[in-house]
């Protein structure tokens, strides 16, 4: 067995050469090479400390028990049989010296076995230890195995709830995208009706304010015709009370002239009856200055409530124009909302 210096070693030397060199420099430092000293010199486990250490005591046996035999010189053999003896005599003296190494050696051995039996007590000490290290591990590991998998578990249906969550939501989002597109055709197709709503009220107001202003004229024309007429009835009116009053004055003066002609009777009954005629012929003509005005006043009033009617039209119409502004303003912010809101969606 060649003796190697532990510190010549590499630091990737294999157990067994570091088990050999441990035990080689115990020796030569003078210390007894037992296995725990050795594996904590070695730096190894301490099955391997053990393996490796009965195969150095194995091999360090070996080599004690090999007897070198001396090369005896040629001339030796011709010395006879007279050297036997003293030969025989030298070996059994070196037998002697062997039997008390190999004594010496075997106590050397019982003492390394019973150290071998400490440090292997000690290593089954370690052992439990490591063991109950281990099965306390092995417990807790299987402990945070059982809370890794509740986890999981509870991962797994959290998982599974947020996937039907996300298909809800994504069914939802395909369903208020289809809603979207239907309001917003919805929306278009009112878009639409109200233009063409705005565009059937822009027509119908320029009609209407055409057909205004054509009865704004012709109630300025009727308006005119009849201040006309009812300057001419007043005209016509006064004429006629002129003539009821020439009438009267003439009928008056008639009277008078009857009177007198009554108080001359006799003389004057031509006069008289003439008189008479021309009261009657009077009183025809103040007939029909009476009939003249009751039908100025009739005119008068035709065309009072003539004017009252087309004014009262005029009032209609008006009203009919402001219904129709104020419809065509409803429609405009209508539209104007809906623009703004149609803008703020995008």
């Amino acid at each position: 067995m060649t003796t190697t210096d532990e510190s010549q070693l590499p630091p990737d030397a294999e157990p067994r050469e570091r088990v050999y060199a441990a035990a080689d420099a115990l020796i030569a430092a003078g210390e007894k090479p037992t296995v725990d000293a050795v594996r904590r010199r070695a730096g190894v486990a301490m099955g391997a400390a053990l393996e490796h250490m009965r195969a150095w005591r194995e091999e360090r046996r070996e080599k004690r028990a090999v007897v070198e035999q001396p090369e005896l010189p040629e001339d030796v053999t011709t010395l006879g049989l007279e050297a036997i003896g003293k030969i025989y005599g030298a070996g059994a003296a070196q037998a002697r010296r062997d039997a008390e190494g190999a004594v010496a050696e075997a106590k050397e051995a019982a003492a390394e076995a019973q150290g071998e039996v400490d440090s292997m007590a000690a290593a089954a000490d370690e052992l439990e230890k490591a063991v109950a290290e281990a099965q306390a591990e092995t417990k807790t590991a299987q402990e945070e195995t059982a809370r890794v998998r509740d986890e999981l578990a509870a991962a797994r249906a959290e998982t599974a709830e947020v996937r039907r969550e996300l298909e809800a939501a994504r069914a939802e989002t395909v369903a208020e995208r289809e809603r979207a597109r239907t309001e917003a055709q919805e929306a278009r197709e009112r878009l639409a009706a109200v233009e063409q709503e705005r565009e059937r009220a822009r027509t119908e107001t320029a009609t209407v304010r055409e057909t205004v202003e054509d009865l704004r004229a012709q109630l300025t024309e009727v308006r005119a015709q009849a201040r006309a007429d009812e300057q001419a009835a007043r005209e016509r009116l006064a004429a006629v009370e002129a003539e009821r009053a020439a009438a009267q004055a003439e009928a008056s003066r008639a009277a008078g002239e009857l009177a007198g002609a009554r108080q001359a009777h006799e003389a004057a009954r031509a006069q008289a009856e003439a008189a008479e005629r021309a009261a009657a012929v009077a009183a025809a003509a103040a007939d029909q200055a009476r009939a003249a005005a009751d039908q100025a006043r009739a005119d008068l009033e035709d065309s009072k409530r003539e004017t009252h009617a087309q004014e009262d039209l005029a009032a209609e119409l008006k009203r009919q124009l402001e219904a129709l502004e104020r419809r065509c303003t409803a429609l405009m912010d209508e539209n104007e909302a809906y623009k703004n809101a149609k803008g703020g969606g995008k």
